[in-house]
């Protein structure tokens, strides 16, 4: 079964983070800044726009990651709220500007922002990418079993993807 991951926001997670998370976080605390972004921004650095919601509703907030102003948004991620914690719901990424960890920069200045706020936990969920999963369990102080979806969903969605992606080439 996978696994899903959560940041626990008490105690102070820092010290439970990964080292070389920790170092990431760092690098990018040293070059960027963070401002609320629109959907666009997120769809314009996301690798299949397909997969995102149409409008936001008013529990889902994005957060971009900044260089400078002269360029646009280098990462930027999507993420809804709850009663009692956030759901990391989507990321996207410039890949000219990787080496500035904008994704670990932002999911860290998220943990920071709803500290203290009666939110127990960021929820980052799993993946079956395996880079994507390990950077999630980079961050990750907890672990849960996800769910597992029905076989006629999963096929369902990489079909419509691939027929989508062949009508567009």
């Amino acid at each position: 079964m996978r696994q899903g991951y959560r940041i626990d926001l008490t105690p102070d997670p820092w010290p439970r983070i990964d080292r070389k998370t920790r170092n990431m976080i760092r690098k990018g605390q040293r070059e960027l800044w963070m401002r609320r972004g629109v959907l666009s921004d997120l769809k314009s650095l996301h690798w299949n726009t397909a997969y995102l919601p149409h409008q936001l509703n008013n529990r889902e907030h994005v957060y971009v990651a900044m260089l400078d102003d002269s360029i646009p948004p280098i990462s930027a991620v999507l993420v809804e709220e709850h009663c009692d914690h956030i759901t990391y719901r989507y990321a996207g990424n410039n890949r000219v500007y990787s080496s500035y960890q904008g994704n670990s920069f932002l999911l860290w200045s998220i943990v920071e922002m709803y500290q203290g706020k009666q939110i127990e936990y960021v929820d980052l969920g799993g993946s079956a990418v395996p880079d994507i999963e390990r950077f999630k369990r980079g961050f990750s102080t907890s672990t849960y079993e996800l769910e597992k979806k029905p076989r006629a969903l999963v096929l369902y969605r990489k079909l419509k993807y691939h027929i989508k992606k062949r009508l567009n080439t």
